[in-house]
């Protein structure tokens, strides 16, 4: 025994109860000496040896007197042990098999219990020492795979305690499963078989469907065989297998470390062949292959008792490796077997059955039978099985190349009526979707949509078949004639007028509405720009030069007060951006934030037009919208100018310099990582096994709030393994603790779940959910997006000119995690991309079987990648790979892959961390390794063990190697229209057909400015809406003006012209005199007051109609009357009546009263007085 450390014996019985126990070197306290002997004596008192002396001089193999203790009394027991065989009086494969006594003495210990037990397929009993179990329990378990065969096991015990021994009865235990038939089969009844396949019966004739295929059949084992192995040491995640040539029959990568467990294994009878041996290997493998040994590391471990058990119970051990107790050291280190080959020799007499190679598609689906005989016997049997070849049949309700409107729900029946269905995958335009499923055709892209549907049955035959349906274009498509146009001046009731079509013959409704239009110049249209930190938020956070955050414009829009929250707006934004990431928000007055706008987005050389539809419900306050347009998303971190001071810490260990600093005008910013801080994080109170330090995890954090102004330290990474033991709440909280002072302080970081915060193979989350879940991230501006409670997400960081995208995915890749990444990495096509994965890149700088998945099916498909990092193993590498994005043969993109992983140092890693300094005017990134414990670059240079570690801890990268541009982002407003789409109805109609030209008369319409515009929709959610036009309506409503003269008094018996200095005039019209229609009677020749009614109208319809009271009456001689009257001139007759008449066209006017009389004198020559006086009478009859 060494004399530098602690040692100890214990001495115990067979039965391993501790007689004696001595020790030395213990708590510290040295007790060897230089050529010394300790010596122990029994202590009667304490029932122990103590040390007596270690310095005695070395005499081995004398006793002293001295040295001997007081002699014991030995007492001779005068009774028996008691035993009580308490085993099961059976047994079962599956619950396994333990013998179990109960012995006991009442006058001393018993000291030794033994097993002897032998089976069906022994000659001989096997005997054991048993160990106290429980108690006064002494048991032995029989694995449940060395009992296959078995039909029962005879046994006894023998129990001493050390003067006698007591022997029970031999008695038998069974197996209430074995079968004890002569012929048996490899298959069940009604098992399915499918394509090749192999039958097997112990008969010594095999008939299928009555068939003798015996002449076919060859010698083989009844079953298959199992192949056992003892293991112990493993390492968890080492990918050790047992295999038979290139066809691993089973891995087995989990820790077991100081335990010995058991793993089987499967062997296919086809494997074994009368006459010939049969090769297993046993493989130490690596964490990336089970069967590749090469440079990458191997796995160290020792196995044990290998054996391969037959279906019949017989045993079969490797030459070579017989004795079941030899240890064998496996492995690629010096002197021990990294594949150990076991070769077993079945005799012949092992081969107690025939096997048949069957092809099942030679055979009708449904019931066969196979049937074994034994000839000397004459005994058959028969077993019934089924064949299916027949993939399940899928039947959807979704038609190939239909049409489908509206809201639908895709169903689908999976058929098989065989083996039935064991999975199936429903991908609609190859995103998965759950059964059923409704969409909405206004929820997907015009055009032609993809549904797969794959389906396969428990014997594997697949079927996958594609439906492509057609969602049309839901929107009518508005014809470019629309009436009245913008500018229309209209002088009747406007008749509104559009052409609308529905590419799929829908019923459509048009309703005309009032809206609002406005442009920019417009007064009540303001505008303000600047440069922000986030993207999605005003404010002027950096300058209009810088290369950081994000510009945008600013629009104020003052509506008019018939506006209100019911309403909605269209805004068309054109202008110029350099990104295609260019969105569009509106203010939310409610929760004092922009929301975004779904804004439909159209490319046009140099221009980019935006397209948005805005409810104004929260958007809306004292008439006024606000909207803004801006280039990029995600979030510019605080920038630091050269020359920015380090904040003091409370932390003693934190440095704010260092000699070996790169220059700050060096560089303009920087990102850091760190990874497997586990050790760190498990230094708690209640853990015993502590490796590493929490300093160095506060020292990390607490150096970079520190140093982050004076390096510009913009963002963090970790790469997994944040805590050591998933389930003690302790070491979470150590994390939480150490990773809330960067919350508090707003630094961006991200992390992902490496094995051990999920509990290696478990894949537990629950914890890491707990304390690093969605819910502490979401609300930090660069957070993208999550995935399934942060077992992965992204963050969006701009900086520098440089758009990243920061992806994380925890431990546990597999294919919707990968289509998950490529879904995102598509959407930001624009950002560099940088993964981080715990596992990805080996020590050796190879990768193992999932990282490989990853970069066949992510790093090489997605361009934007140029940096992965990663953790998990215990070293720092770096290896590039290049790649051909566009397919022209020649390599276009480089993308380098980091592992950075120092746990393995002491302390479990010293605080060592990497920095990233981005230098824009060189383009070039320098990569430094760091720790704040220590304050010192490279720990190869420093730290014991530091030498193992394989890749450059100080290098740089250039901007042409990651593919990295700087730019500045830029915006400029070139146009912008506003329309304002009210809920105020002018007028509907409904039941539109296809290409039909609506027209709609807005009766009555007051004179003044109207904006309208036309909404189509129709039954299946179609909604197109014209842009605001604005008309006139100028209706002519003014009267004409009657002018009358003033004079209205006529002498008695005179002449009178109503229409005697009467005039009509019209605003629009002009001169209606000739118009005026005159109404009313005078008689001249009687006096009195006459009313004589004038009504005119202009070419609009408005009339005016006036009156005047005329008076008839005596005035002096006619001389003087004739002077005196305004109607002189006139020939009058005196006791003659004037009349007026209404025209059918023209009014009666004073010229045509001159013509009759005129025409009266005349007659009154040629045909005397009598002819006049009948002819004055005619003319006197009123009109009215």
């Amino acid at each position: 025994m060494a004399n530098s450390g602690a040692r100890a014996l214990r001495l115990t019985t067979s039965i391993k109860e501790q007689v004696d126990f001595i020790s030395y070197n213990m708590n510290g306290v040295k007790d060897t000496s230089a050529d010394k002997s300790i010596k122990y004596r029994y202590d009667e008192s304490s029932s122990k040896s103590i040390m007596t002396t270690n310095k005695s001089d070395p005499d081995p193999g004398t006793v002293k007197d001295s040295d001997k203790p007081v002699q014991a009394n030995i007492t001779i027991p005068q009774n028996e042990s008691v035993t009580e065989d308490i085993t099961a009086g059976n047994f079962t494969i599956e619950d396994g098999l333990t013998f179990k006594l109960k012995a006991s003495s009442n006058e001393t210990n018993i000291k030794t219990v033994k097993l002897s037990y032998k089976n069906n397929k022994m000659n001989d009993y096997e005997t054991y020492n048993l160990l106290k179990a429980d108690g006064d329990i002494f048991s032995k378990e029989i694995y449940k795979y060395d009992l296959i065969g078995k039909a029962y096991f005879d046994y006894y015990f023998e129990v001493s305690d050390g003067f006698k021994v007591v022997k029970t009865k031999v008695n038998r235990i069974t197996n209430t499963e074995v079968d004890t038939s002569n012929i048996k089969f490899n298959i069940d009844e009604n098992k399915y078989l499918s394509k090749i396949d192999n039958l097997i019966t112990t008969g010594d004739k095999l008939f299928l469907d009555g068939e003798d295929k015996t002449f076919e059949a060859i010698p083989s084992i009844e079953n298959k065989a199992k192949i056992v192995v003892d293991i112990k040491d493993t390492d968890t995640f080492f990918k050790n297998a047992v295999a038979i040539g290139d066809t691993v029959l089973g891995i087995f990568n989990e820790g077991t470390y100081d335990n010995w467990d058991t793993v089987a294994y499967d062997v296919d009878p086809i494997y074994f062949n009368k006459g010939e041996k049969i090769q297993i290997d046993i493989h130490a493998g690596n964490k990336a292959n089970p069967l590749e040994h090469n440079w990458e590391n191997n796995d160290d471990f020792v196995v044990k008792n290998i054996r391969l058990i037959l279906p019949d119970g017989s045993i079969l051990r490797p030459q070579g490796f017989e004795n079941p107790e030899e240890v064998i050291k496996m492995g690629d280190s010096a002197g021990k077997i990294e594949i150990l080959n076991a070769i077993f020799t079945p005799s012949d007499d092992l081969f107690n059955a025939i096997r048949y190679k069957i092809d099942t598609t030679k055979l009708t689906d449904g019931e066969h039978m196979l049937t074994g005989k034994l000839t000397l016997s004459n005994e058959s049997k028969d077993v019934k099985f089924i064949v299916d070849n027949t993939a399940p049949e899928i039947i959807t309700n979704i038609k190939d190349n239909e049409i489908y409107k509206g809201t639908n729900e895709i169903n689908v029946d999976f058929i098989d009526k065989l083996s039935g269905v064991k999975s199936t995958t429903v991908k609609l335009d190859g995103k998965k979707i759950e059964l059923p499923y409704t969409f909405r055709s206004l929820e997907l892209t015009p055009g032609v949509h993809n549904f797969t549907i794959n389906a396969i049955d428990n014997c594997n035959n697949e079927y996958t078949k594609e439906v492509k349906f057609i969602i049309p274009e839901e929107n009518a498509k508005l014809g470019l004639e629309i009436k009245p146009g913008a500018g229309a001046i209209l002088n009747s009731d406007p008749i509104f007028s559009i052409e609308a079509k529905d590419s799929t013959n829908d019923i459509m409704s048009v309703a005309f509405k009032r809206g609002e239009r406005y442009i920019l110049g417009d007064y009540n249209i303001s505008k303000t720009k600047g440069v922000s930190q986030t993207s999605g938020s005003g404010g002027q956070a950096f300058s209009e030069n810088s290369n950081n955050g994000f510009p945008y414009e600013e629009f104020d829009i003052e509506l008019s007060d018939k506006v209100n929250e019911n309403s909605i707006i269209q805004v068309d934004w054109k202008g110029k951006s350099n990104n295609l990431k260019t969105k569009m928000y509106v203010y939310n007055y409610k929760t004092g934030v922009f929301d975004a706008v779904k804004a439909e987005m159209e490319e046009n050389k140099d221009e980019i037009k935006l397209t948005g539809s805005i409810s104004l419900k929260e958007h809306l306050k004292d008439n006024k919208v606000k909207v803004m347009v801006q280039n990029g998303e995600g979030y510019t971190p605080t920038q630091y100018e050269e020359g920015t001071p380090a904040v003091p810490s409370t932390n003693p260990n934190i440095k704010t310099s260092n000699e070996n600093d790169i220059d700050r005008n060096s560089y303009d910013f920087t990102f850091a990582i760190e990874s497997d801080t586990q050790y760190y994080n498990e230094d708690t109170a209640d853990n015993p096994n502590i490796v590493g330090k929490y300093e160095h995890q506060l020292n990390i954090h607490d150096w970079i709030l520190a140093n982050r102004p004076r390096m510009n330290i913009q963002y963090l990474f970790h790469d997994g393994d944040i805590i050591d033991d998933a389930e003690m709440i302790s070491q979470w909280e150590n994390a939480d603790a150490a990773y809330k002072k960067l919350d508090d302080a707003s630094l961006p970081y991200g992390v992902l779940a490496g094995n051990h915060d999920v509990d290696h193979l478990t894949q537990d989350y629950t914890n890491y959910s707990t304390y690093f879940g969605q819910s502490r991230f979401e609300k930090n501006p660069w957070y993208g997006e999550s995935y399934k409670n942060n077992r992965a997400h992204y963050d969006l960081i701009t900086v520098g000119g440089i758009d990243f995208i920061m992806m994380y995915v925890g431990w546990g890749v597999g294919d919707e995690e990968i289509e998950w990444m490529n879904n995102i990495l598509k959407k930001y096509p624009e950002r560099k991309a940088i993964l981080n994965f715990h596992e990805y890149l080996l020590a050796s700088g190879g990768l193992g079987e999932e990282p490989q998945r990853i970069f066949n099916e992510v790093v090489s498909k997605n361009s934007n990648v140029c940096m992965v990092f990663s953790g998990h193993y215990h070293n720092a590498q770096t290896i590039i790979n290049e790649f051909d994005d566009d397919g022209d043969g020649i390599n276009d993109r480089k993308v380098y892959q980091m592992l950075f992983d120092y746990q393995g140092l002491p302390e479990g890693g010293m605080g060592y961390m990497r920095l990233m300094h981005f230098d824009l005017k060189g383009e070039k990134v320098l990569f430094r390794t760091y720790s704040p414990s220590l304050d010192d670059y490279n720990a190869k240079d420093t730290v014991t063990g530091a030498d193992t570690i394989l890749g450059e801890e100080d290098f740089e990268i250039s901007f042409s190697d990651l593919g990295i541009k700087s730019s500045q982002k830029t915006i400029e407003t070139t146009d912008l229209n506003v329309n304002v789409y009210s809920d105020e109805i002018f007028g509907v109609v409904n039941n539109v057909t296809n290409d039909s030209n609506i027209a709609y008369t807005l009766k009555n319409a007051e004179n003044g400015v109207y904006g309208w515009y036309a909404e189509v929709t129709d039954e299946f959610g179609g909604l197109a809406r014209t842009d605001v036009n604005y008309f006139t309506v100028d209706k002519d409503v003014a009267k004409p003006i009657i002018k009358l003269p003033g004079n209205n008094v006529v002498k008695l018996g005179t002449d009178f012209d109503p229409m005697d200095g009467v005039s009509a005039n019209d605003d629009r019209d002009g001169d209606l005199t000739s118009k005026i229609i005159v109404l009313g009677t005078i008689d001249t020749a009687k006096e009195g007051e006459y009313t004589i009614t004038y009504k005119v109208s202009d070419n609009a319809g408005n009339t005016e109609i006036v009156s005047r009271i005329i008076v008839v009456k005596k005035i002096g001689n006619s001389t003087e009357e004739n002077n005196n009257n305004d109607n002189s001139g006139n020939n009058n007759n005196n006791g003659n009546t004037n009349t007026i008449d209404n025209g059918n066209n023209l009014p009666q006017t004073g010229d045509e009263s001159v013509i009759y009389i005129m025409v009266a004198s005349v007659l009154l020559i040629i045909a005397g007085t009598l002819l006049m006086k009948k002819y004055n009478k005619k003319y006197s009859k009123h009109t009215s």
